[in-house]
């Protein structure tokens, strides 16, 4: 770690942004407990925004949050709820969560965690594949789409058959898959490379608006 990261996190500055941040962390968990759903809507939407932020030093008070066993708990409580967007929201959050706060390599410069980002990482994907396992045949296309990518995230090769069925029915989800084209290379065999790269020309030659990202597609899986 450098000078001037181990002088920031021992700052006046970083100590009351962390307070504030640990302060609207704490409301948000209570958000997600909400009575009403718009209000839980609202706490899953913030809660998605802090995932997708820009990281900074500033922002570990948000790793130290997606670690803690307790919001993990939280996270799953939440998830038991027939609101797609609520749902989505949160899974959305899932996934950013876990590639910018889990698991990117700016991390392993945090003198308390940089030896237990492997252990981090396979706990999160442990706790990740059965909720995915248990949302990929949930009603809602969007639903399924998001679960697919935690499962290609842990590695699971089921992702794939999950998107080859829902692109196909809703042709807005390709931009979805071409994410987990990039993002997740493993798990994919010669027959399902086959069946994407047909899945991506039959989706662009019927939606030609799609012609650019099945073109992503054909070149990260050539």
């Amino acid at each position: 770690m450098s000078t001037q990261v181990s002088e920031l996190l021992g700052s006046a500055r970083f100590a009351a942004t962390a307070a504030q941040r640990e302060a609207e962390l704490a409301g948000l968990a209570d958000g997600l407990r909400a009575p009403e759903s718009a209000d839980r809507l609202r706490a899953a939407r913030r809660l998605s925004a802090l995932a997708r932020a820009e990281l900074s030093w500033m922002m570990l008070p948000v790793r130290t949050h997606f670690l803690s066993a307790g919001t993990l708990r939280e996270l799953a409580e939440a998830l038991r709820t027939d609101d797609v967007a609520l749902r989505d929201t949160l899974l959305i959050a899932i996934r950013n969560a876990y590639e910018r706060y889990v698991t990117h390599p700016m991390w392993q410069q945090d003198p308390v965690a940089a030896t237990g980002t492997d252990a981090d990482a396979d706990a999160w994907r442990a706790w990740m594949h059965p909720i995915a396992e248990g949302l990929i045949t949930a009603s809602a296309p969007t639903t399924r789409a998001e679960a697919a990518y935690l499962l290609a995230l842990c590695e699971d090769p089921r992702a794939w058959d999950v998107y080859l069925d829902v692109v196909a029915k809703r042709s807005g989800l390709l931009g979805h898959l071409e994410l987990a084209v990039l993002r997740c290379p493993d798990s994919r065999t010669v027959e399902v490379r086959t069946a994407l790269l047909d899945l991506a020309a039959r989706t662009a030659e019927r939606h030609p608006r799609q012609a650019y990202t099945a073109e992503s597609i054909r070149s990260a899986l050539a």
